[in-house]
Order: C-alpha cells, then sequence, then structure tokens
C-alpha cells in the first residue's frame, strides 16, 4: 500500500505484519491458510525439506559418497 492510499509506509507496514506473524507458529499460519484462495506455503527446514512427501516421491534429495 502506498502512502498517496492512505496506508503505512514500507517499514511500519513490515513491522506490522512481522508483529501479527508472531502472534501464531508457523504451522498455525500454515492450517490457517489451508483451503483458503491463498498462495501460501512454509519455509522448511533441510530436514523438513528432506521428509516432505513431494520431495520424497521426486526423489529431490539423494546421498553421494555419504554426504
Amino acid at each position: 500500500m502506498t502512502r498517496a492510499a492512505g496506508g503505512d509506509d514500507a517499514p511500519t507496514l513490515r513491522a506490522r505484519l512481522a508483529a501479527m506473524f508472531r502472534t501464531r507458529t508457523r504451522d498455525e499460519w500454515v492450517r490457517l491458510f489451508e483451503g483458503r484462495e491463498i498462495c501460501c506455503a512454509p519455509v522448511l527446514s533441510m530436514a523438513e525439506a528432506r521428509r516432505h512427501p513431494h520431495a520424497v516421491a521426486r526423489h529431490a534429495f539423494v546421498t553421494v559418497d555419504g554426504v
């Protein structure tokens, strides 16, 4: 939103959004957004990404020489 549209400037808006997102866990936000027309996906840790069904089905992670 721009100031011309009556909105906050970017730093203020960023701070307000950050405060709002801290009110729930990542998984709570994901559950809230599920089933709605909202483009949303959680940011996964590397360990979570390796176990995600999408990555597992596509063999997205491989081990080479023990790494």
